[in-house]
């Protein structure tokens, strides 16, 4: 039996547990030693032998045996407000606008020593004017496919759609540019700009090889890759034009680094269909613009078709 039914439990003379014993025998002695209950060995009034409280003498089967009277919401509320009362709030200066505040957690807790800014707009200010959190941030994001899909989804359900689905083609096609001319004109002098660029293709390129393994390709195979890849690499030396070998199944689609999934096409094709399955047949826009796919053919192969 445990001491809370002990407590509400009368018992006779010859039950008493041995705890019950060595308990004070006043109240008196029990405010002196600070202990919780007290048993004088006498019957209430209501003629159970029990410990009492010392709080407020009361015996422990009287108070068991009293109906629970559930408090109502003025109650509650007057109790929630004397608990905000009994806390204490320290004073804090925000780290960025040095403005005095109050933080809403409690002083001296572990959440008000970690309260720096005094408002959501401080904190966003401060951590974009500082590197270090945009270096940890980007750290963390980067390769992290299953966060980028979760910020898609929150820009497509906070905006309805994002900016790449609402601009024309003119829109996308110049901010590309913008991205190659930024591309062009930072890579290799800009230190930062080329240690990221640098850990995102090790990235893609650690990516890729996980998949070449999954393939399973057989040495004739992967010669073919080759010469495919060696064979582009020729004709845009040749015809001076950008050349990509295009995936016709995407990798991030599942598809796989075999010769019957690689093609030879424009760069702008390429870069306009991105990681998506190509022609794919679904309702197309009426200001749909699609690069051309067909590589020209070099002027050596013209004359020697025509000559056979």
């Amino acid at each position: 039996m445990t001491s809370a039914a002990q407590s509400a439990t009368p018992c006779a003379a010859d039950e008493l547990p041995a705890d019950w014993l060595s308990l004070p025998l006043t109240r008196q002695q029990a405010r002196e030693s600070q202990s919780l209950f007290y048993f004088t060995r006498q019957l209430c009034k209501h003629g159970h032998l029990a410990r009492r409280r010392t709080s407020n003498g009361a015996c422990t089967v009287c108070h068991a045996m009293q109906p629970k009277r559930p408090r109502t919401d003025e109650q509650k509320a007057q109790r929630r407000e004397q608990e905000q009362n009994a806390k204490v709030f320290g004073k804090k200066t925000c780290a960025h606008c040095g403005r005095t505040y109050f933080p809403k957690f409690q002083h001296a807790t572990t959440r008000w020593e970690q309260s720096l800014y005094c408002s959501p707009d401080c904190k966003t200010k401060a951590h974009n004017h500082d590197p270090e959190h945009k270096k940890r941030k980007n750290a963390a994001r980067r390769g992290n496919s299953e966060l980028h899909q979760r910020e898609y989804r929150q820009r497509i359900e906070l905006h309805g759609s994002t900016r790449h689905h609402r601009a024309t083609p003119e829109q996308r096609e110049a901010s590309r540019e913008y991205n190659r001319d930024r591309f062009d004109r930072l890579y290799g002098s800009d230190p930062v700009f080329t240690a990221e660029r640098k850990a995102n293709a090790g990235h893609q390129k650690d990516r890729r090889k996980r998949a070449v393994a999954i393939a399973q390709l057989t040495p004739e195979q992967q010669q073919a890759c080759k010469a495919i890849r060696q064979h582009a690499t020729q004709l845009s030396a040749q015809l001076g034009i950008k050349i990509h070998v295009d995936h016709i199944q995407p990798l991030r689609r599942g598809g796989l680094e075999h010769p019957d999934n690689l093609q030879i096409i424009t760069a702008e094709a390429n870069l306009f269909w991105g990681d998506r399955i190509k022609r794919c047949p679904w309702p197309k826009p009426a200001t749909w613009t699609e690069p051309p796919w067909e590589v020209p053919m070099p002027a050596t192969q013209l004359v020697a078709s025509a000559g056979s």
